[in-house]
């Protein structure tokens, strides 16, 4: 005996009240908590759906046997959702029971149900019998057990069953019976939940590989953000579908909490809008900037901060501030980034604007659903997976051009290595050709240098011939002197003749051996005079040489002729060094010095004149000290 009815009973007892709802449209509609099927064809019309006016005790679980008779049923219209005190509890929290009395035509076979979610815990008893459950009901708080168990529950074989559910809420911003619930053919519910199920898994697994397909793109591309943004929508976009809809996840993990299990499906509503402003800034902005997509995500993104601390009754209300926040987030995006993109016709916004059309439909139905103003369905799983898909689209349309592009530029560029290797071979037959010619001036070259030292030779030797037939001194001493002068000129080329030095001379070994040929030439020899020599090592230009000799012969003839001959000894200290951006001879004796007054400048003899011209040539000036012995020298300039 179940709620005052025993098998057998007369059918006239449901019928009352439920006449005018055999047949019909798959929503058959249930009137004061009776509802007869008997007119109903399951295996050709498919499932029927149990929505209207059932029987509600609010705040009393009663047991099936104590339902009939029991005063204080109210009629709820199901699906239901408690406001205020409609439960018992205040703002949507409480216990009740609710009753329907279902009247099913005979040998329809193996019947059941189909219930999706019921917030926040129930029992489902069929003629007494219980044959579903998720969590434990109770009209105590402390003792109520919530969990989310989506299931097909099979009726017991009977044409009269009599259906009593209890339901509690102590946890979710409302309670009831939220979503509608089927009845049809055991095996039509288990394979539609079990398409459902596949098609979620599908879903997610979709976007879970497009995911990872982006994320190993940008492992190889860091500077694609955009890739790696998309990524992690798109984890976003496979783990809410999980914790939404019938709560796939709870299948996979049985022992998850109801706490846990909550504070997941919120965490995913209040990030995925600031994940898909991390998207669009990266990929239809020049450069990802942080302050221009902080402005937009901050908003939603706070109230994330409440998932892992405010308590259930309060995070669960939060989502109804949320959504205009969500809303207003998205308009502000779309402002501000997507239409700017359209206007200047980026590639790929179109296909990006279809997707996000998309998912605000499918986000609108979403917050209208869960507020129960609709009963559409959940479809923002769909609407985020064509986002996904649009958007890995655009990405793919952007890197296809992006590779065409260097396809065409990978071939403009085989042509320029083509051409190149040509003019490279054209340059290699030039730069040879050009070699032997160096090597042929080279040759030239030192063939020159050495005509032009045998030739200073030659003139030098007449000059000395002829000095041979003079007796007197004026001659003897002008013929010295040009012949020094052209040693000092034909020991430079001897130099660049022998040395292979090109066009420079080193300056430390030509200064020493032009000195020690004009102290042979005097007549004096190592014993006699001692000459030392502070000469850096350096590399000049021939003509710079040249000038250089030419005054290390008349300073050092100088001080030979007045310092070294009367005496038969003394000593000669050569000093040539670089200072600065000059070059500086110094030669110094300890003769007796010049005489009072003697200014370089204005001498009358033709060697200090001779100096003063090349001196003045290279932008110098007279080095002259008046101490003890004789100190003269010049400055050049090396620019």
């Amino acid at each position: 005996m179940l709620g005052g009815f025993v098998a057998g009973s007369p059918a006239s007892a449901f019928a009352q009240g439920s006449s005018g709802n055999t047949g019909g449209s798959r929503a058959a509609q249930a009137v004061d908590g009776k509802l007869d099927l008997r007119g109903w064809d399951f295996e050709t019309r498919g499932a029927a759906l149990l929505n209207g006016t059932w029987l509600f005790f609010p705040g009393r679980l009663l047991s099936p046997a104590a339902v009939a008779g029991e005063p204080g049923a109210v009629p709820r219209r199901v699906p239901d959702l408690w406001r205020d005190g409609d439960g018992g509890g205040p703002d949507g929290t409480g216990a009740g029971t609710y009753v329907l009395r279902l009247t099913l035509p005979r040998g329809s076979g193996d019947l059941a149900l189909r219930l999706r979610t019921v917030s926040t815990a129930y029992a489902l008893f069929a003629n007494g019998e219980l044959i579903a459950a998720a969590g434990k009901p109770s009209v105590s708080s402390a003792e109520e057990i919530p969990a989310y168990t989506p299931t097909v529950a099979i009726l017991p074989d009977s044409e009269h069953v009599e259906l009593v559910i209890w339901v509690s809420n102590h946890q979710y911003r409302s309670g009831g019976l939220w979503r509608r619930i089927e009845i049809g053919t055991a095996a039509a519910l288990s394979a539609a939940k079990r398409r459902n199920d596949l098609l979620l898994a599908g879903i997610a697994g979709f976007v879970v590989a497009l995911s990872l397909s982006r994320l190993t793109f940008w492992l190889f591309r860091r500077s694609e953000l955009s890739s790696l943004f998309l990524c992690l929508f798109s984890l976003l976009v496979a783990f809410r579908v999980l914790v939404t809809g019938e709560y796939d996840l709870v299948q996979l993990v049985p022992r998850i909490s109801f706490d846990l299990l909550i504070r997941l499906e919120y965490s995913t509503a209040f990030l995925l809008v600031p994940a898909a402003a991390l998207f669009f800034v990266s990929f239809f902005r020049d450069r990802f900037d942080v302050r221009f997509w902080a402005p937009l995500s901050l908003p939603s993104a706070a109230f994330f901060l409440l998932v892992p601390f405010a308590p259930l009754p309060i995070l669960t209300r939060s989502i109804l501030f949320y959504y205009p926040v969500a809303a207003g987030t998205i308009i502000a995006l779309v402002a501000a980034v997507l239409l700017p993109a359209a206007l200047k016709r980026r590639q790929g916004i179109w296909v990006a604007l279809f997707g996000s059309l998309c998912l605000g439909i499918a986000g609108v139905n979403d917050m209208l659903y869960a507020s129960f103003i609709v009963r559409t369905g959940n479809f923002l799983p769909l609407g985020l997976s064509l986002f996904v898909g649009a958007q890995a689209i655009v990405l793919a349309r952007r890197f296809t051009a992006t590779f065409t592009e260097a396809e065409r530029l990978s071939a403009d560029l085989a042509q320029a290595n083509v051409e190149l290797e040509a003019a490279f071979s054209r340059s290699d037959e030039s730069r040879q050709e050009l070699e032997r010619t160096v090597a042929d001036k080279e040759t030239l070259l030192q063939e020159v240098h050495h005509r032009v030292k045998n030739s200073l030779q030659i003139v030098s030797s007449i000059i000395s011939l002829q000095a041979s037939r003079s007796r007197e001194p004026a001659a003897l001493d002008a013929y010295s002197k040009v012949r020094d002068r052209l040693r000092a000129i034909s020991l430079v080329h001897e130099r660049l003749y022998s040395l292979d030095a090109g066009e420079v001379v080193e300056v430390r070994e030509y200064a020493r051996e032009l000195v020690e040929q004009l102290a042979a030439s005097y007549g004096t020899g190592r014993g006699d005079v001692e000459l030392q020599f502070d000469v850096e090592r350096l590399e000049v230009p021939v003509s710079f040489a040249l000038d250089v000799g030419l005054l290390l012969t008349e300073f050092v003839s100088n001080a030979f002729k007045h310092a070294i001959l009367p005496r038969g000894a003394g000593r000669i200290e050569i000093q040539v060094k670089q200072v600065d951006r000059s070059l500086s001879i110094v030669v110094s004796d300890d003769g007796p010095g010049f005489p009072p007054g003697f200014q370089p400048e204005t001498s009358r003899s033709l060697g200090f004149r001779v100096a003063a011209s090349l001196i003045a040539k290279r932008g110098g000036h007279f080095l002259f000290g008046e101490s003890t012995g004789t100190s003269i020298g010049a400055s050049l300039s090396l620019r």
